[in-house]
């Protein structure tokens, strides 16, 4: 539903969660224009505003009743603005909303922008406080999120320079093939510059087309200094190398079956990586000898492609998560893709949803710190088949979810004798606990859900039969 008529008198409104400028029955789009006009007198409003554009107003209205962004510019006490073009409005040309996102300009002391849902091929680069030129200028700017526009070409470069952006997010957005893809955008820093000099946590999620984070000149440059005088602006582009983000923590890249090169992040602690159809690595001929050197935490679906890469694992490394991977069928295949010494180190594993896996022994076991193991939703894995006696010592927490045809618990988990935690799902033939439970002396939460009827009426308190063994 539409604002109601008339809310921009009420100019002392502090709080306003949601602006919503759509068409009421028999409404033109210049009706609809008229109500968007409203939000431009609501400047008291602050902390969070989200915008929904539920019908599209022509551009002849904005270009010809307004201009410089006046909408949002002087809402100095908002922290956080979410625009969203709702699926499903009424579509019109992608230079309508191009024109109507430039009215939408932040004030320059934005915390958290996000835009969803845009059809346009560029995103406005606002003017800046100082000047008139389009630089997109948020120096205060920490989150920044673009979803689902899928007619995106590329992004503003001047996003890199941000000095507080901690968070990216870029989401679906089927057209990208380069982040920075324009020969005007190439990446101009000047001397002391640093690229993205705060950005703790990047994400990079279905973007089909993506190759790389930006294009070259011929010459191979991959920083151009506004001085050097032998730069061409007509330069043909080419493939380049992915930049170094210097302080990026976690790195998420999911779906993009055309990305080859990994950026080089020399301080991440947590790498997401998921669906790639091909080959992906870290470009050699740039990789520092420190990069990745800090990596505690890796989640993959399959730990084949992360042969291709030229990581190096090192002691740091603590968990790893392997989820949804459709080939893996022995852990002990891949055993050669960790050293030796991560046996030592690695703490938490995590497993899911990997239907051809048979087998964890033959890595596992050699896991001398394991203390936290999650297998679920692999129904052909052979617990039986893991040397349990070698974890006693430090496994402290284990989860099993959905093997349907498991009727006891494998003896050897009696050996854990350090285990605090144990929990059980959707294992319905599961019947009975064993006589051995009263020898795990260290367990505090034994958790049981969606099991057989038969075992939740044993474990019943106080007069369950199993009851006693808990």
């Amino acid at each position: 539903m539409p604002m109601p008529a008339g809310i921009g008198m009420l100019t002392s409104l502090q709080t306003l969660r949601k602006f919503v400028v759509g068409a009421r029955p028999g409404s033109s789009s210049k009706h609809c224009f008229n109500g968007l006009e409203d939000l431009q007198h609501l400047n008291k409003l602050k902390g969070t505003l989200k915008i929904e554009i539920e019908v599209l107003i022509n551009a002849k209205f904005v270009k010809e009743e307004h201009g410089g962004g006046a909408y949002l510019r002087s809402k100095e006490h908002l922290e956080t603005i979410v625009i969203n073009f709702r699926r499903g409005m009424e579509y019109g040309s992608k230079e309508s909303e191009q024109a109507l996102l430039e009215e939408m300009q932040p004030h320059h002391d934005i915390k958290t922008l996000e835009l969803n849902g845009y059809h346009g091929e560029t995103i406005p680069r606002w003017p800046g406080r100082v000047d008139n030129s389009a630089s997109f200028d948020y120096p205060n700017l920490v989150t920044l999120k673009i979803n689902d526009c899928s007619e995106l070409l590329y992004l503003p470069w001047q996003i890199g320079k941000l000095p507080y952006l901690k968070t990216l997010q870029i989401s679906e957005l089927l057209n990208i093939e380069y982040v920075a893809d324009a020969v005007s955008e190439t990446f101009v820093l000047g001397e002391g510059s640093s690229f993205f000099p705060s950005l703790h946590d990047l994400k990079i999620f279905r973007l089909p087309k993506l190759k790389g984070w930006r294009r070259r000149s011929e010459s191979g440059s991959q920083v151009i200094n506004p001085n050097d005088s032998g730069i061409s602006g007509e330069a043909h582009v080419e493939w380049e190398s992915s930049p170094c983000f210097p302080v990026l923590k976690k790195l998420s890249i999911e779906s993009c079956d055309k990305m080859m090169l990994v950026p080089l992040c020399p301080q991440l602690e947590h790498f997401v990586i998921r669906d790639f159809r091909g080959a992906i690595s870290v470009t050699p001929c740039y990789q520092p000898p420190s990069s990745y050197l800090k990596l505690k935490k890796l989640e993959t679906n399959n730990l084949e492609w992360l042969k291709s890469m030229s990581i190096k694992f090192t002691k740091f490394l603590s968990k790893i998560e392997i989820g949804f991977d459709m080939r893996l069928e022995s852990l002990g295949e891949v055993k050669e893709l960790f050293p030796a010494f991560l046996l030592s180190s690695l703490r938490t594993l995590y497993i899911s949803n990997c239907p051809k896996l048979k087998s964890v022994g033959g890595w596992l076991e050699h896991l001398s710190a394991l203390e936290s193991l999650c297998i679920r939703e692999c129904p052909k894995v052979e617990l039986g088949g893991i040397s349990w006696r070698n974890l006693a010592a430090t496994l402290q927490t284990l989860f099993l979810k959905k093997f349907v045809e498991m009727e006891e618990l494998p003896d050897g988990i009696q050996y854990c004798i350090s285990l605090r935690s144990l929990s059980i799902w959707d294992c319905p033939k599961l019947k009975y606990l064993p006589k051995w439970m009263p020898k795990l002396t260290s367990v505090q939460t034994v958790e049981l859900l969606y099991c057989s009827e038969s075992l939740m009426e044993r474990c019943q308190q106080p007069n369950g039969e199993d009851w006693p063994l808990i």
